[in-house]
């Protein structure tokens, strides 16, 4: 199911987005395989990353991604809107 209502938290975070692929980020292998893959990265001299979509994440999954980030500056990309249910927080 397509994301089809902003006002809707769940809605936002766990229906797709435009068909882009969906990473299991709950799961503990994915999260070890992105960790893995942001300290390749860090090793080769890489100082930051953006986590693009990250409005339509689980704000508690992404926070166990982002503890596997140590060193790295990083961005998440939340755009917001009029009255949606996630919004950035500045």
């Amino acid at each position: 199911m397509q994301v089809s209502n902003y006002q809707d938290q769940y809605n936002v975070q766990y229906c797709d987005l435009v068909g882009l692929p969906d990473l299991c980020t709950g799961c503990e292998k994915v999260q070890q395989a992105i960790g893995q893959y942001l300290g390749a990265l860090r090793s080769l001299g890489v100082v930051g990353v953006r986590m693009d979509a990250a409005k339509h994440m689980n704000p508690t999954e992404l926070a166990a991604v982002l503890a596997r980030t140590a060193g790295l500056y990083v961005f998440q990309e939340v755009i917001g809107g009029a009255g949606e249910a996630v919004m950035p927080n500045w």
